[in-house]
């Protein structure tokens, strides 16, 4: 099986997503450093995805990760085949996987995937990453408020078995192996954040 890493970001508390009604699938903060690092990490790789992650950035950007593999997981046929047109349309790769399955004889066992979300596929791959990129922003978005009631009815994804939680707890197995601290604006409330880029490796 190919290696497998993952990247997603989150506030001291574990909180990855929010989900409200004017929208699938949002992550809490969003800030110009990260986005960079996002694409440091993933670029002329394979990145994996869900079927929520995939819609929030054909909605948001109209296309899919260019200079990427882009897998979509899904078993919804109406969005592999928007999915698909919008590949051909920008000249993005993409394959649409109906389960994990494939993941065991994937050709490029050699090479990295990168799993970026959503929490579902997180859960379901957790026990096989051996290498998470963590974007762990120093506040608490259920205060941080004007960003966390962009909806009226926030459903916020916790994935709390790396990096921060209330207790500062970190999975055990993984060690940090590189850690950076930064500060930025988020571009949805113009409001200051800081924060660490972490990456945790299996020991």
């Amino acid at each position: 099986m190919a290696k497998l890493s993952a990247v997603y970001c989150t506030d001291r508390h574990g909180i990855i997503g929010l989900r409200g009604e004017n929208t699938n699938y949002y992550q809490p903060i969003n800030c110009k450093l990260d986005k960079r690092w996002f694409i440091q990490l993933t670029k002329g790789k394979t990145v994996l995805m869900g079927a929520n992650t995939a819609r929030a950035l054909v909605e948001e950007t109209s296309k899919l990760l260019p200079n990427r593999k882009n897998i979509v997981l899904t078993t919804n046929r109406a969005l592999a085949s928007l999915l698909e047109d919008i590949a051909v349309a920008t000249g993005c790769d993409l394959e649409i996987w109906s389960s994990l399955e494939p993941l065991e004889s994937y050709e490029g066992a050699e090479d990295e995937i990168v799993v970026i979300g959503g929490v579902h596929i997180l859960n379901q791959l957790h026990d096989k990453i051996d290498t998470w990129y963590v974007t762990e922003f120093d506040c608490d978005v259920t205060t941080h408020r004007a960003c966390y009631y962009r909806d009226s009815d926030p459903d916020p994804f916790f994935f709390p078995n790396i990096g921060w939680t209330a207790d500062n707890f970190i999975q055990e197995g993984f060690e940090r192996v590189a850690y950076s601290a930064f500060s930025d604006v988020d571009e949805f409330t113009n409001l200051p954040v800081t924060g660490y880029f972490v990456e945790y490796k299996l020991v």
